[in-house]
């Protein structure tokens, strides 16, 4: 019985520990409108990361192992859920998409780049339609190059400083063969996105298979030859459980490190070049 209720004590503290982590993590700068469906999913992987953390202990009579699969649940489940299609990209095409739009209304109608941008905002590309839409409104109510700056910042992509470095700079003359450039090299880009995410997927492959190769094992050990884990019912032996856990863990986390993507620098921050 007092086994029992340790392992429960255990988990219980491990789950609110891995809740209120979760919950510091994901709150942080978030939307207001965000914040209850983010509030609820964070609850539910601490809930799901305790049941986890004292089946495993209960099961295999380790503790380090049930704090390792309770913290393995949160960290595994938000590594590669993170890794189907990155905003990053869906946002590249839609920087490549929106200065056609611009210079073809440009080339088509004759108005101004300030009319233009308020005619093209409600058909913007999805990932960019609210900041265009604030940009609209911004042109109203402050200059254009105030309103681009803002713009840049909001956003806060390299592709789209370019873009409103080119816009800036050019004004009217010239802007639709800027655009036409600028649209050029964000195809460009974008295709190279998906090539670095076709080859990072193989990555991610990896440490799923090092993952599901490791939980294999590790259950027909403890399935079929359970003396031959019996070292690791000592104290000592769950001090070396834990060093085996933790070479693993940074195993998976450098080949999930080595995998993500790191976007690169902005050239443009608060209307200035850096």
């Amino acid at each position: 019985m007092s086994v029992a209720a340790a392992l429960l004590g255990f988990g219980f503290v491990a789950g609110l520990m891995l809740m209120v982590a979760g919950l510091r993590g994901r709150l942080v700068s978030e939307p207001a409108r965000h914040r209850s469906w983010h509030l609820g999913d964070a609850v539910g992987a601490g809930l799901v990361a305790c049941l986890v953390g004292v089946v495993v202990a209960a099961v295999t009579g380790w503790p380090v192992a049930g704090l390792a699969a309770a913290v393995g649940v949160v960290a595994l489940r938000r590594a590669f859920r993170a890794d189907t299609r990155p905003p990053q990209l869906q946002m590249v095409d839609a920087l490549a998409t929106w200065p056609e739009m611009l210079r073809d209304s440009l080339l088509a109608g004759g108005h101004g780049l300030q009319t233009v941008i308020r005619a093209t905002a409600p058909a913007a590309p999805a990932a960019l339609r609210s900041d265009v839409l604030q940009l609209a409104e911004d042109c109203r109510a402050m200059s254009l190059h105030q309103a681009l700056d803002a713009f840049a910042d909001r956003v806060a992509h390299p592709l789209c400083d370019k873009i409103v470095l080119g816009l800036k700079v050019q004004g009217g003359e010239g802007v639709a063969a800027v655009l036409t450039s600028i649209a050029t090299t964000a195809r460009r880009e974008a295709d190279l996105y998906r090539r670095m995410d076709a080859g990072r997927s193989t990555e991610v492959l990896a440490a799923k298979c090092i993952v599901a190769i490791t939980l294999g094992v590790a259950a027909l050990l403890m399935l079929g030859s359970r003396a031959f884990l019996a070292f690791y019912d000592t104290a000592l032996g769950q001090v070396a459980l834990a060093v085996v856990i933790a070479v693993i863990a940074a195993g998976v986390s450098w080949v999930m490190r080595a995998a993500r993507r790191q976007p690169p620098p902005r050239v443009l921050i608060g209307g200035r070049t850096r």
